[in-house]
């Protein structure tokens, strides 16, 4: 059997690609409390090798107009919505080191995404 470069190519850089370890599954849903306020719910839930069974984490906020009340438990765990969409995560963790876990991605308002961690600090 004959490989050619290319093909070796590929396959050294598949193989070599970084899978996700570790991510949030997040769940977004959205309750309209007033005309000028609009409040959402989320669940994230951590899960990795250390955590196969996953963190949950809840938060609950409202927004009114770009200012953004956010209340998460437990207090581990943040949320920091950008004014594009985009949802900032960050967490301290205990296994296998303790750390800080970082993450970023569009989140719907209503509805699941998951998000990758993309940083981690000892």
């Amino acid at each position: 059997m004959h490989f050619t470069l290319p093909l070796l190519a590929l396959a050294a850089s598949v193989s070599a690609s970084n899978p996700i370890e570790a991510a949030w599954n997040v769940t977004r849903s959205y309750r309209d409390i007033s005309q000028q306020v609009v409040a959402y719910d989320l669940t994230a839930v951590f899960v990795s090798e250390e955590y196969p069974k996953g963190l949950e984490s809840k938060c609950n906020w409202s927004q009114k107009g770009m200012q953004f009340n956010v209340v998460c438990d437990p207090d581990t765990f943040s949320v920091e919505p950008q004014t594009d969409g985009t949802l900032k995560i960050q967490q301290t963790i205990e296994k296998p080191t303790k750390q800080v876990v970082y993450g970023q991605g569009d989140v719907p308002a209503k509805g699941h995404v998951v998000i990758p961690v993309t940083a981690r600090v000892a």
